[in-house]
């Protein structure tokens, strides 16, 4: 029998065995192992794997933080997306009256105020808004001076506060 010595005399895991100077087989030695006292199932010198339970609840502690702050952001978000939306709504109201005006020149009247219902989706719901828009017309100057001044104001309700978007413009005239 032939045994394999590694570097400064140490044995190796492979042991050949010899018999009749032909090898049989190869076989490999387990390693020596010696194992903690006190119950532990590691062995001694081995470095400890896994985590203990402070170290477990530190990162489940940042992870539901770091999600309720996303969840948080997210909410957020999506309220000023619809009150974006919402404001964009008002203004193509207060745009189209005031270019109906604009277009009637010096003949601008005053239109009363009118409601529009307005449908649109919400995260795939649909939502009803109502939009209430009126435009005023004034005379600067008695006719004389040949100025019109119009308002046009489209309101609506947004959370229980009122929001709205007021355009102005003049109109002239030259004799």
């Amino acid at each position: 029998m032939l045994k394999a010595r590694g570097a400064a005399g140490t044995p190796l895991d492979t042991v050949f065995r010899v018999r009749d100077a032909q090898p049989i087989v190869l076989q490999a030695r387990p390693p020596a192992i010696s194992w903690g006292g006190g119950g532990s199932l590691r062995p001694k010198g081995t470095s400890r794997r896994g985590f203990n339970l402070l170290e477990l609840l530190i990162a489940l502690t940042l992870f539901i933080s770091v999600t309720v702050a996303m969840v948080a952001v997210w909410q957020a978000h999506a309220r000023a997306t619809a009150a974006a939306q919402d404001r964009l709504v008002g203004n193509a109201f207060a745009e189209m009256t005031m270019e109906s005006q604009l277009a009637r020149g010096w003949a601008a009247e005053e239109v009363p105020e009118e409601t529009v219902t307005v449908t649109h989706l919400v995260d795939g719901v649909a939502v009803e808004a109502e939009y209430h828009r009126s435009s005023q017309v004034t005379d600067l100057g008695g006719g004389q001076l040949g100025l019109k001044q119009i308002v046009v104001l489209v309101w609506w309700e947004l959370n229980g506060h009122r929001r709205e978007v007021r355009v102005t413009a003049m109109v002239g005239w030259q004799s």
